[in-house]
C-alpha cells in the first residue's frame, strides 16, 4: 500500500492509504498514454523522413512508394516543376503546378496554399534539375521541409501510383 507519512502532512492511522490494485490500473494506462503518444510522434511528425541529400543538400526521397508515404502519413504536398504543357500531360494526383521557370510569379499563391511548416516534395521528370532547383528556391523562401523526388514523374507513374491528366491537381 502507498501512502504518506511526514511532517505537514498528518498522519490519520492509515485512513488516508490508497491500494496498490487501485494505483496499478491507472499507471498502466498512463504508461500506455505516453508510449502510444511517442510512436504516433516518431511514425506521423511533420517532417520528411531523409532517404539522401542532393548535392545542394536539399533532402532526397528515391522510391516513389517512400514519396506517397510521405503524402499519406505527413501530409506532404507535391510541387510538379515541370512546364505546364507537361504537367497537363500527365502529373502525380494531387501535386501542383509550379513550372520551374514561372516560379517566382507563383511566390504569392504558394504562400496562401502552402504554409512554411508544410512538408513539400518536388519532382520533374527523372534527371532533370528543375526539381532540385526548385526545392532549393523553395527553401531559400522560407519553406523548411523541402525534399526533392529525382525519379520524378516517370517512376511514379511507372509504379502505378494515382497519375491524373489536366490543369488542376
Amino acid at each position: 500500500m502507498i501512502h504518506s507519512t511526514g511532517a505537514g502532512h498528518g498522519h490519520d492511522g492509515g485512513q488516508n492509504r490508497l491500494p496498490l490494485k487501485v494505483l496499478m490500473p491507472a499507471v498502466i494506462l498512463l504508461l500506455a498514454a505516453a508510449a502510444a503518444g511517442a510512436l504516433r510522434n516518431s511514425i506521423s511528425s511533420q517532417s520528411l523522413s531523409l532517404y539522401g541529400a542532393s548535392p545542394s543538400g536539399v533532402a532526397v526521397i528515391d522510391q516513389p512508394q517512400q514519396v506517397e508515404r510521405s503524402r499519406e502519413v505527413v501530409r506532404a504536398v507535391l510541387i510538379d516543376a515541370r512546364p505546364a504543357a507537361q504537367y497537363a500531360a500527365g502529373h502525380v494526383s494531387g501535386a501542383l503546378s509550379v513550372p520551374y521557370e514561372r516560379r517566382s510569379a507563383n511566390l504569392s499563391t504558394l504562400v496562401k496554399s502552402v504554409p512554411a511548416a508544410t512538408p513539400v516534395i518536388v519532382y520533374c521528370e527523372s534527371g532533370c534539375s528543375s526539381a532540385e532547383r526548385l526545392a532549393v528556391w523553395l527553401k531559400s523562401n522560407g519553406w523548411r521541409n523541402v525534399a526533392e523526388f529525382p525519379a520524378g514523374f516517370p517512376a511514379w507513374a511507372a509504379a502505378g501510383l494515382p497519375v491524373t491528366q489536366g490543369e488542376h491537381p
